[in-house]
């Protein structure tokens, strides 16, 4: 009896076998294999839809993913975290993710002009945000000119999660 091919297995199996991973697990092992069935199981599973920055994969690994395999069109949710913050800053701002809804940057110790102009650039689109310090945050005033900054352009927000309820810019709202 020959070898079976991992291509060669029923659909059903390969979802099977993606229910058990990460979204960001299964592009990395198998969204380079360049097979159109293959890429519309991935899609059908849903592996473009959500994207984790944090530490389950490498910088290299993310570089991988963002050269060719990720469906920037089909992200509907996004979170990164603080480690990761500049390699989102890094992502063209214009407009790369048409159809995020839902973003969640947690655990930042200080945010930058580069974060707050990808979050305005996808203004358009957000639905809900989450925003969460580090305990190691080092600048409350960054951090409220940051939110300060973004809020007034975020005019499709239902939802803003926030652990800096004791500060003005909560209060802005």
């Amino acid at each position: 009896m020959a070898p079976a091919h991992f291509m060669s297995l029923p659909d059903l199996v390969l979802l099977e076998v993606f229910s058990y991973l990460s979204c960001e697990d299964v592009l990395y092992a198998f969204g380079d294999l360049h097979a159109f069935h293959f890429y519309d199981l991935l899609t059908e599973h849903g592996a473009f839809r959500h994207m984790c920055l944090s530490s389950q994969l490498s910088r290299h690994q993310y570089y991988i993913l963002s050269n060719g395999i990720w469906r920037f069109d089909l992200v509907r949710s996004l979170i990164c975290k603080e480690m990761f913050s500049d390699f989102l800053v890094g992502f063209t701002p214009c407009q790369i993710f048409p159809s995020l809804t839902e973003l969640r940057l947690l655990f930042l110790r200080c945010s930058s002009e580069g974060l707050s102009d990808f979050v305005i650039a996808h203004s358009s689109t957000i639905t809900h945000f989450t925003v969460t310090r580090s305990e190691q945050s080092y600048n409350q005033k960054g951090n409220e000119k940051f939110l300060h900054t973004i809020l007034p352009h975020l005019n499709r927000l239902k939802l803003l999660d926030t652990d800096w309820r004791n500060h003005a810019s909560v209060r802005y709202l």
